[in-house]
């Protein structure tokens, strides 16, 4: 049986979230990494609408148009999908998100007044 004592200061068994102390928790990633990038709703609304747009452009070719007279509805919200959604894919790529440190943290690195 081993007593508290014994343990060595700052070991895992201090911290309250099970990883070493003063440090994230074991599974936890850098907010600047990839799973940012993941998360930007630009990159799901253009991949939908481009997806969306392309099968509608398609379906035009195979599908008749008889209920809307003569105009290919399906070849024109297909053309106008596919260009919102890579309006939207491109303003994610050319302008992605950035994430600002939390105030807790940036309130340790002041400059000294």
């Amino acid at each position: 049986m081993s007593h508290p004592a014994d343990s060595p200061i700052g070991s895992p068994a201090d911290s309250p979230a099970g990883g070493p102390a003063g440090g994230s928790p074991p599974g936890a990633r850098d907010a600047t990494g990839a799973s940012t990038r993941l998360f930007d709703l630009r990159y799901l609304i253009g991949g939908l609408f481009t997806l969306y747009g392309v099968i509608l452009v398609v379906a035009s070719f195979f599908v008749g148009h008889a209920k809307s007279g003569d105009l290919d509805i399906n070849l024109w919200l297909g053309s106008g999908m596919l260009v919102v959604g890579l309006l939207f894919l491109g303003w994610a790529r050319l302008r992605p998100l950035v994430v600002e440190a939390a105030p807790s943290a940036l309130a340790g690195s002041r400059p000294p007044v």
